[in-house]
C-alpha cells in the first residue's frame, strides 16, 4: 500500500519501466528507418543510370527525329525510359514520407525520455503528499498494463509512444508535487489504458453534410476531423479511380483498397464515396430481427461454399472497406472480442439488410425478402446488432452503457441525425417488431440475390441441419439445390405461401 512515506524509490521504478517501454516502442521505427535509408539509396543509384539512360535515349531521339518509322519508335522508347525515371522518382518521395514518419516516432521517444529525466531529477530526494503517492501508483499501474499489451496486434508502436509521452507528461507534474494536500487534478482520458482501435476507427466529424468518420470508443460522442476519405473500391479499378483524382498510399493495409481523397476533393469521386460522405445521405434502418426468424440467414442456412462465394465477391468489389464509412476494424470491437476472434476475424464483415412484410391473407405467415447486402466494418456492423454487442460488451467487461451511447453516437452521426429524431427512428422499428410478432413462419424471399451477375452461374446448396429449420418450401426467388442433390426452380414467394395454406395446419417450425 502506497503512503506518504513514499519517495524517490517507487517513482523511480515506474519512470524506468516508461523509458523501457519507449525504447521498446521505438526500437521498429529505428530498424525501418535504416532500411528505409537503404532503399532509399539503392533508388538514388538507379535513378541516376535511368536519368544517364534518358539523357542518352534524347540524343538519339533529336538525331533521327526524321527519320520515318525509326523516329518514331525511338519517341516511344524514349517515353517508356522518362516513365521509368519518374517512376523511381515517386517511389523515392514514397519512401522519404515513411521515413519522416519513422522519424517522427523516433524523435518522441527522445523527447520521452527528456521528460522522464526531468521527471526523476525533480523528485530525487524527497517524500510525496499522499495525493502524490496515489497518483504514482496510478502511473505504475498504467505502465504495467503498456508492459503487458506490448507486441500485440492491438498495440501498435506509434499509439504505444503517444500514450508514453502523455504517462510522462504526466509524471513530471506528479514528481514537482510537494503539498501533503495539494490536488493535482491529473487528466488521463488522453492516455487511456483501454485496448487502442485495431486498423482505422469508423467515425463522423460533424461539421458538413458529408462527414469524415472519425469516433473513438471514450462515450463522449466527441469527433476527431481526419483529412482523408477511403473509398471502398475494388483493388483492380485502382488505375481507373487514380485518374479521376485519388490518392494511393501504399503504406495502408495490402489487404484493401489503398485510394483516398482529401475531405476537400471527395466532389471528384462523389460516386465511389463511402455512403455516410455523398452530398445525398442515406438513411440507415436498424430493425430487429423478426420473432422466428433469428437464424434465418444466408451463412446459416446455406453451405459454407455458398456464403463464401457471396461475401468474398462482396468484399472485393469493396475493396474490402467499409461501404458506409470506409474503414476496417473497429473502435468498439476491438474491445469487445476476445484475442482469437481479433485474430480470425478479418477487417470487414458482409451485413445482410432484410425487411418482412407479413401476408395479407394469414396474419401467420410473412416473407422475409433481401434487400441488399453491405460490407462494412466490425464498428459499423454493431450499428445494425446492438443486442449482440451489448452482450459482447458485458462478457468482456465492457461498461455496457458506454458500449451503448457509442453505438447510439454513431448511428446519429451515419445518418446525420439528432437523438431525438434517431429515438423515433428506433421506436418504430420496434413498433413493427411487434405488430410482426404474430408471424410464426417466414418464406425467405431471396429475388435480390438471384439478380448479381455473380451468381448466374451459381447454384446455391442448402444445407439440410440448418439451425433455423428452413426446409424448401420456404425459399422463393432463386433456383437451388439440396445436399441430396434435387434442383428446385425459383419459385415466387407468394405461390409457397398459398401452398403451405392448402396443407395441413400449420404447427410451427421453431426458427429460434
Amino acid at each position: 500500500m502506497v503512503n506518504n512515506s513514499t519517495s524517490t524509490a517507487f517513482i523511480s521504478g515506474t519512470l524506468k519501466s516508461l523509458g523501457m517501454l519507449a525504447d521498446q516502442a521505438a526500437k521498429p521505427g529505428r530498424l525501418e528507418l535504416s532500411s528505409l535509408i537503404r532503399k532509399a539509396k539503392s533508388i538514388q543509384s538507379r535513378m541516376k543510370e535511368a536519368k544517364a539512360v534518358c539523357v542518352a535515349a534524347s540524343i538519339k531521339v533529336k538525331r533521327y527525329r526524321m527519320v520515318p518509322f525509326y523516329g518514331a519508335r525511338l519517341k516511344r522508347d524514349y517515353a517508356t525510359k522518362v516513365r521509368r525515371y519518374q517512376e523511381l522518382q515517386a517511389e523515392l518521395k514514397l519512401l522519404a514520407l515513411r521515413a519522416q514518419n519513422e522519424q517522427f516516432t523516433i524523435e518522441q521517444s527522445r523527447t520521452i525520455r527528456k521528460n522522464l529525466l526531468k521527471a526523476y531529477q525533480s523528485s530525487r530526494g524527497k517524500p510525496f503528499g499522499l495525493t502524490a503517492a496515489k497518483e504514482v501508483a496510478e502511473l505504475d499501474k498504467r505502465a504495467q498494463f503498456l508492459q503487458d499489451t506490448l507486441g500485440k496486434e492491438m498495440q501498435s508502436p506509434e499509439a504505444l509512444i503517444a500514450k508514453l509521452l502523455g504517462l510522462s507528461q504526466i509524471a513530471i507534474q506528479i514528481s514537482q508535487s510537494t503539498s501533503e494536500a495539494e490536488p493535482l487534478n491529473i487528466d488521463y482520458t488522453h492516455v487511456d489504458n483501454a485496448e487502442p482501435v485495431r486498423f482505422n476507427r469508423p467515425v463522423v466529424k460533424s461539421k458538413s453534410k458529408s462527414a469524415q468518420l472519425a469516433l473513438d470508443f471514450d462515450g463522449t460522442g466527441q469527433v476527431e476531423e481526419e483529412e482523408r476519405i477511403w473509398l471502398p473500391v475494388s483493388v483492380s479499378r485502382t488505375h481507373e479511380v487514380r485518374q479521376l483524382g485519388a490518392n494511393l498510399d501504399a503504406s495502408a493495409p495490402r489487404r484493401g483498397s489503398q485510394l483516398w481523397v482529401p475531405v476537400s476533393q471527395r466532389h471528384k469521386v462523389e460516386h465511389l464515396l463511402p455512403l455516410a460522405f455523398r452530398r445525398e445521405a442515406t438513411q440507415f434502418e436498424f430493425p430487429p430481427i423478426r420473432h422466428n426468424a433469428v437464424g434465418q440467414n444466408l451463412w446459416s442456412v446455406f453451405d459454407k461454399d455458398t456464403w463464401n462465394h457471396i461475401r468474398t465477391t462482396a468484399y472485393d468489389r469493396a475493396g474490402h472497406r467499409c461501404q458506409i464509412c470506409g474503414k476496417q476494424g473497429g473502435s468498439l470491437y476491438s474491445r469487445i472480442s476476445t484475442a482469437e476472434e481479433l485474430k480470425r476475424g478479418g477487417v470487414v464483415d458482409c451485413h445482410e439488410v432484410w425487411e418482412w412484410e407479413p401476408s395479407a391473407d394469414d396474419a401467420r405467415k410473412g416473407v422475409q425478402r433481401l434487400k441488399r447486402l453491405l460490407v462494412v466494418c466490425k464498428d459499423c456492423h454493431m450499428m445494425f446488432h446492438e443486442g449482440f454487442a451489448l452482450w459482447k460488451a458485458t462478457e468482456a467487461g465492457v461498461d455496457r452503457s458506454k458500449a451503448a451511447t457509442y453505438i447510439k453516437n454513431l448511428r446519429m452521426l451515419v445518418n446525420r441525425c439528432n437523438s431525438a429524431t434517431l429515438e423515433s427512428q428506433l421506436a418504430d422499428a420496434n413498433e413493427a417488431w411487434t405488430q410482426n410478432k404474430q408471424v410464426e413462419e417466414w418464406v425467405i424471399d431471396l429475388s435480390h440475390l438471384a439478380n448479381q451477375d455473380y451468381m448466374a452461374d451459381r447454384t446455391i446448396t442448402l444445407s439440410s441441419d440448418n439451425k433455423a429449420g428452413i426446409g424448401p418450401d420456404q425459399i422463393a426467388g432463386i433456383s437451388f439445390r439440396t445436399e441430396d442433390g434435387v434442383l428446385h426452380s425459383p419459385a415466387t414467394a407468394e405461390s409457397l405461401l398459398r401452398s403451405a395454406e392448402a396443407q395441413m395446419p400449420f404447427f410451427g417450425r421453431g426458427a429460434g
